[in-house]
């Protein structure tokens, strides 16, 4: 396990043999995924004149969980997390605590729909509502005073 110079924990480093197209050739993570998401946010949304927000993803382990699940390494003007402080629970409950990590659950949903062998990258999702932000994927990551975990 390691820590990636951009937060994340990784199980092997962020470096992946699998999806190479070559034998013996490696993949790693963006040198900056939030601007890499951000360049190609700008790039689509010129040529197809609308509005868009893109996540990078990687497939990630979790602690303390079997299998890997897809989470957000990049985002552009997609919100990492919606907040629902104050909002109420179906039985108009207020919700305390409740913060959806948005960016990861699209990052997690898009692993049911990419094959792992379909060389295909994309998932384009509709009819989703959010407020474009600014956000960055570091601000999913867990501050240090509460990773339980180190």
């Amino acid at each position: 396990m390691a820590e990636h110079k951009l937060g994340f924990i990784c199980a092997n480093a962020a470096v992946d043999e699998s999806n190479a197209e070559h034998e013996g050739q490696l993949i790693t993570l963006p040198e900056n995924p939030d601007a890499s998401a951000m360049n190609l946010c700008d790039e689509l949304e010129q040529h197809y004149h609308c509005q868009l927000g893109v996540v990078i993803s990687d497939t990630f382990g979790r602690p303390w969980r079997l299998g890997q699940t897809n989470v957000a390494i990049g985002l552009a003007r997609v919100p990492a997390i919606q907040p629902l402080f104050g909002e109420g629970d179906a039985w108009g409950r207020e919700l305390k605590v409740t913060a959806p990590a948005f960016a990861d659950e699209l990052a997690a949903a898009s692993g049911l729909l990419m094959s792992k062998a379909g060389k295909f990258p994309i998932i384009i999702f509709r009819g989703l509502n959010w407020t474009a932000s600014e956000s960055k994927a570091s601000q999913i990551l867990r501050p240090i005073q509460e990773d339980l975990f180190r």
